[in-house]
C-alpha cells in the first residue's frame, strides 16, 4: 500500500512498521530503500490532511551523516536517483573560481555520470551545465557538455 504506508492517507499510516520495512528491504540491497530512509531523514514522514510534512520517524537520526550514509548506500547499489542528489549536493559552487573545491566538483561530475548511466534525464542536464561552466578547466568539457 503505497510507499511502505507512508504516502497515503488510507489505510492509516505506520511510520514506525514502514521504517522497519524499509531498513529489512535495505539490508537485504534494496536501493530504492536505502533512499526512502534517507527521505525520511530529511523530509519526514507523510502529509497530514492540509498537505503539510509531519514530523520526522525519530528513530531515524537527523543529522547528516546519517542521511549521508543512507544516501551514499543507495547510489552504491546503482541507484540512479541516489547519485543525482549526491551530485546535486556536491556541486554548488563548482562553476565559481572562488569557492569551488576540485575534489568536491570531480565527485560531482562522477555522481552525475553514473546517474546518467542509470538513465537519469536530470542528472544529464546537471552533468551538461556543470561541464560547461566548471571553474576548473580540468573539468570543463564543452564538447561533452553538448
Amino acid at each position: 500500500a503505497g510507499t511502505f504506508r507512508l504516502d497515503y492517507a488510507e489505510p492509516a499510516s505506520d511510520p514506525s512498521r514502514a521504517l522497519e520495512w524499509l531498513r529489512a528491504a535495505a539490508d537485504a540491497n534494496v536501493a530504492e530503500a536505502a533512499l526512502r530512509i534517507f527521505g525520511v531523514g530529511v523530509n519526514g514522514v507523510g502529509v497530514d490532511g492540509v498537505g503539510a510534512r509531519v514530523s520526522p520517524v525519530t528513530d531515524v537520526p537527523g543529522d547528516n551523516r546519517a542521511g549521508s550514509a543512507w544516501l551514499e548506500r543507495a547510489a552504491g547499489l546503482g541507484h540512479a536517483g541516489a547519485h543525482r542528489v549526491l551530485g546535486d549536493l556536491l556541486s554548488p559552487g563548482c562553476n565559481a573560481p572562488a569557492d569551488a573545491d576540485p575534489q568536491r566538483c570531480r565527485q560531482a561530475v562522477r555522481h552525475y555520470r553514473e546517474a546518467v548511466r542509470g538513465g537519469s534525464g536530470r542528472a544529464a542536464e546537471r552533468l551538461a551545465r556543470l561541464l560547461a561552466t566548471a571553474a576548473d578547466p580540468a573539468l570543463r568539457d564543452p564538447a561533452e557538455a553538448v
